[in-house]
C-alpha cells in the first residue's frame, strides 16, 4: 500500500489562488492523499462544504483550519505538519502554485527510491502576473512596487528559475518524510525557512525537468505577483533567472484564475 501523503496548503487572503490549488490537489493521480488548508488571513477563504467533505473511497480527504494572522511561514509550516497526524509524507502545496496531476506520484516515487530525506525541484517555471492584475491575491505586498515597475504585457511573462547546486530544492516544491520534520522542525522565519531547514538534513534529493522548449508539460509552475512573501521571488539575478517567452501563452492558460 502506498504511504499516506498530506499536502499542506498555507494561504492568507488568497481566495482565487486557494481555489486553484485545491483543484490541483483534487486532480492528483496519487492515492492515498489528504489536503490540510491552513488559513492565516484576515479574511477567511471560503471553502465549500462539498470540498471539505470530499472523500473518494477514503483515499482523498480535504480539511480546513484557521490560525492567527502575522505568524512566520516557518511557524505556519510547523503548525500544519503538527496537525497532519498519522501521515507518512508531507508535500508543500502553496496557494500561489500550480501542480500537474502527476506531481505527487512522481515526487513520492523519487522520495522512496532515492532513500533521501526530502526531494524537490532545483528549477521551475514562474509566471509573472501582468501589471495591475493581482486578482486580490492578498499577502504582504512586499513586491507590489517591484511588480508595478515590471510593466508586464497583458499575457504575463514566463521565467525559468534554475539553481545548479546538487543539493538545492525550491522550498515550495519540497516533499519529505514526516519523520524528517520530527527530527528538525522548520525555523521560526518569515522567509528562507525552507532553505535553512534543508541545510540541516543529511541528504536532499533533487530532480529536474527540461523547460527550454514548450514541447513537454511542467510538473509545477509558481507565480510572481504583488503578494509574494519573499522579496527574492523576482527575476533580478541573471545567474538564476532566464526569460522563456515560448512559454508565455501556455503558462497564461495554466495559471488563469
Amino acid at each position: 500500500m502506498n504511504p499516506l501523503v498530506c499536502c499542506t496548503l498555507l494561504t492568507a487572503d488568497r481566495q482565487a489562488m486557494t481555489d486553484r490549488a485545491v483543484r490541483c490537489f483534487l486532480a492528483q493521480t496519487y492515492e492515498p492523499r489528504c489536503l490540510l488548508i491552513l488559513d492565516s488571513g484576515r479574511e477567511r477563504v471560503r471553502v465549500t462544504k462539498e470540498i471539505t467533505e470530499v472523500e473518494y473511497n477514503g483515499n482523498v480527504i480535504v480539511g480546513y483550519l484557521n490560525t492567527a494572522p502575522g505568524q512566520s511561514i516557518g511557524k505556519l509550516r510547523n503548525i500544519a505538519t503538527t496537525e497532519s497526524i498519522n501521515v507518512d509524507i508531507i508535500a508543500h502545496w502553496d496557494s500561489d502554485d500550480w501542480s500537474a496531476p502527476e506531481r505527487l506520484a512522481q515526487q513520492v516515487a523519487l522520495l522512496q527510491s532515492s532513500g533521501k530525506d526530502a526531494v524537490g525541484y532545483p528549477e521551475m517555471l514562474f509566471w509573472k502576473r501582468p501589471h495591475g492584475r493581482d486578482c486580490r491575491c492578498g499577502g504582504t505586498g512586499v513586491l507590489e512596487a517591484a511588480v508595478t515597475e515590471m510593466r508586464c504585457p497583458e499575457t504575463g511573462e514566463a521565467w525559468l528559475y534554475r539553481n545548479a547546486r546538487q543539493d538545492y530544492c525550491l522550498g515550495t516544491s519540497l516533499v519529505y518524510w514526516r519523520k524528517t520534520w520530527e527530527r528538525k522542525p522548520f525555523p521560526d522565519l518569515m522567509t528562507g525557512e525552507d532553505k535553512e531547514w534543508c541545510r540541516g538534513l543529511d541528504t536532499v534529493g533533487v530532480t529536474a525537468f527540461e523547460y527550454e522548449s514548450s514541447c513537454s508539460e511542467p510538473m509545477m509552475v509558481a507565480e510572481i505577483h504583488g503578494g509574494n512573501v519573499s522579496s527574492r521571488i523576482q527575476p533580478d539575478a541573471p545567474e538564476y533567472w532566464t526569460r522563456v517567452p515560448q512559454w508565455d501563452q501556455r503558462l497564461q492558460e495554466i495559471m488563469k484564475l
